[in-house]
């Protein structure tokens, strides 16, 4: 599998949210399986000079800076046609996770729904935590819910199908808007994959679209992460 991650350095603020990732990263179970693509803007080497050389990586340096949603963009299709993966895990640069986000991955992937997105932030919990299904803890249960609004796109595993057929498309027809408000408002109906207990969370509380009170308003710092062993794991209708 491979996990691809845009790298920018847009101040010392991010190289401190890359170090907590690149933390995170290395704490992971079966990490050797795994190999990282780190497509990186220009002058960004005060973030790739903390990524550990023990880890199975590539780095691809832009000659020119593409922007946020080309570089995305250009890192699922090289992931998808230069390494003829069949899926994509697409992890930000300000996330930190799960030991087991592998462990969860490979069951999804094991379910062959490749017109579905797995979102490791459980944003449904977040909009609704009162839900029956959070009354108590359940590290095993996986959520399918079919409603776009639970999109989490700060980390997420797709397959190529799902890419070629929905969402590609739509970028090209709405090149300017964010690739989550394209699952959001134009796709709408999309088969989400989320765990009951989230295995990623975004850290950034500065960058594209937000700050501090945006990050507590939505609720992030409350976010609690699965931290404990591997799991099997059954399928929650929502």
């Amino acid at each position: 599998m491979t996990v691809f991650t845009p790298v920018y350095y847009a101040g010392d603020h991010r190289v401190e949210y890359f170090k907590k990732y690149i933390n995170s990263v290395m704490m992971i179970d079966d990490i050797s399986n795994i190999n990282f693509l780190f497509i990186a803007e220009p002058n960004s080497n005060k973030l790739l000079d903390l990524i550990p050389k023990n880890l199975n990586y590539t780095i691809i340096n832009n000659e020119f800076r593409r922007g946020l949603l080309n570089n995305v963009f250009f890192g699922i299709e090289y992931v998808f046609n230069m390494l003829n993966e069949d899926y994509v895990i697409y992890f930000e640069e300000d996330v930190v996770f799960s030991k087991d986000i592998f462990n969860i991955t490979n069951y999804y992937i094991s379910l062959g729904d490749k017109n579905s997105i797995l979102c490791y932030l459980n944003k449904h919990k977040m909009f609704l935590p009162n839900h029956d299904l959070y009354k108590e803890e359940n590290p095993n249960g996986i959520i399918s819910v079919n409603c776009s609004t639970y999109y989490a796109p700060w980390g997420s595993c797709f397959s190529k199908k799902f890419w070629n057929e929905t969402w590609k498309p739509l970028i090209k027809l709405y090149p300017d808007v964010g690739f989550d408000c394209l699952i959001d408002v134009y796709v709408q109906q999309v088969n989400i994959y989320t765990p009951c207990i989230s295995r990623l969370n975004t850290i950034g509380k500065s960058g594209s679209g937000y700050n501090e009170l945006i990050y507590s308003q939505h609720g992030f710092e409350y976010v609690k992460l699965y931290d404990g062993i591997k799991n099997s794991f059954n399928i929650i209708k929502a």
